[in-house]
């Protein structure tokens, strides 16, 4: 489970990120601080575990986080204002670096996806060195 920490305040700009597993011995939740060479990609709509390893190596680098959220809506004078929140969080410096949306405007009946090639189609990528 990924938790998401948003500020009420819409002049703070940021976000804090916890991750659990499930601790079925215990019956609880468990807050993890690495995701080893795992990478998670999550939205509002479609989440996804991957391994950095193997065929995915020089596209990703493991205990990162993918996300795409567009479903903060913030009220600025009486009316809604979508401010999604794309980047990637580093679970080893807590850090996130941004993931460019362009310029273009982003309309509020718009949602991010993430799309996925077959686990067996990710090996047969030609290589681009």
């Amino acid at each position: 489970m990924v938790r998401w920490l948003v500020p009420d305040d819409p002049t703070i700009i940021g976000i804090a990120i916890k991750v659990f597993e499930a601790d079925f011995h215990m019956s609880r939740w468990r807050e993890v601080q690495s995701l080893g060479d795992d990478v998670l990609f999550i939205s509002s709509n479609c989440s996804r575990a991957k391994m950095a390893f193997g065929g995915h190596a020089q596209y990703l680098q493991g205990n990162q986080i993918y996300f795409l959220n567009d479903s903060f809506v913030h009220w600025s004078h009486g009316s809604p204002w979508n401010k999604p929140a794309c980047g990637v969080y580093d679970m080893s410096s807590g850090t996130i670096r941004p993931i460019s949306l362009g310029a273009r405007r982003i309309s509020t009946q718009s949602k991010a996806l993430w799309f996925f090639l077959p686990d067996h189609a990710a090996s047969k990528r030609p290589s681009f060195n």
